[in-house]
Order: structure tokens, then C-alpha cells, then sequence
């Protein structure tokens, strides 16, 4: 990932970040990646502040942009 502001992302926001682009819910990732429902709901909402956006469909269209301009 190029953008610096998916590389300021640790690599389990990372790995949540990539379960939400799948259309996984918090709980169905909680139990994939073996963390709590609690610790996936922080790394979201890290993940929101860190994208500057407030709900999942915003941060999944501004991911997908940074992703193409990437390429």
C-alpha cells in the first residue's frame, strides 16, 4: 500500500480493514480473526478516525478511491 494513510494503519487495522471490504460484520470478524467483537469495534472506529469518516460505506468508497489512485 502506498498511501500513507493506509501505511499508518497497524497491520490488524490493516487485516480488519480488508475484512470490512469483504462485507464481514464486526462479530463475523471477531470470530475469523480470533479477537474480541470489542476489539474489532476499536480498530473500526481507528480505522474511521484515521480515514476521516463516520460509517462503513464512507470508509470502504474513500478506501477503494485511494486504492485505484494507488495503482
Amino acid at each position: 500500500m502506498k498511501d500513507h494513510m493506509l501505511n499508518s494503519l497497524s497491520p490488524r487495522q490493516r487485516q480488519v480493514l480488508r475484512e470490512l471490504k469483504q462485507g464481514w460484520t464486526e462479530a463475523e470478524i471477531a470470530r475469523r480473526l480470533g479477537i474480541t467483537h470489542s476489539t474489532v469495534h476499536k480498530h473500526v472506529h481507528a480505522i474511521y478516525r484515521q480515514f476521516r469518516v463516520h460509517s462503513r460505506a464512507k470508509l470502504l468508497v474513500r478506501f477503494l478511491r485511494r486504492m485505484a489512485r494507488a495503482k
